[in-house]
């Protein structure tokens, strides 16, 4: 029985969110630290720069997968929701 492991960019937009939110409720700097590295992968496998937009799908190892693991149309709410959210925490603790 084959078992398929992928990373969905939803997961991770999610979890920066989660870890932001987590970090301004308690200050407690493994959460930011967190946050941090979850950012870093994101935004180092995700993006495609020559369209603007993000991979959908990774493998385990962070390559970029061909099949179709989930609908066949991109759902655009997502990312930008988590990544507009995760700027307005950002603006909170940057006190603006």
């Amino acid at each position: 029985m084959a078992i398929c492991v992928f990373q969905v960019m939803r997961s991770h937009t999610e979890a920066m969110l989660a870890l932001l939110l987590a970090f301004e409720q308690t200050r407690d700097d493994w959460f930011l630290q967190a946050y941090y590295k979850v950012h870093k992968y994101a935004f180092s496998h995700y993006p495609v720069a020559e369209h603007g937009e993000w991979i959908q799908n990774l493998g385990r190892h962070g390559r970029p997968l061909k099949e179709v693991v989930a609908l066949p149309v991109k759902d655009p709410f997502h990312l930008p929701r988590a990544l507009m959210n995760c700027l307005e925490v950002l603006e909170r603790l940057a006190g603006k």
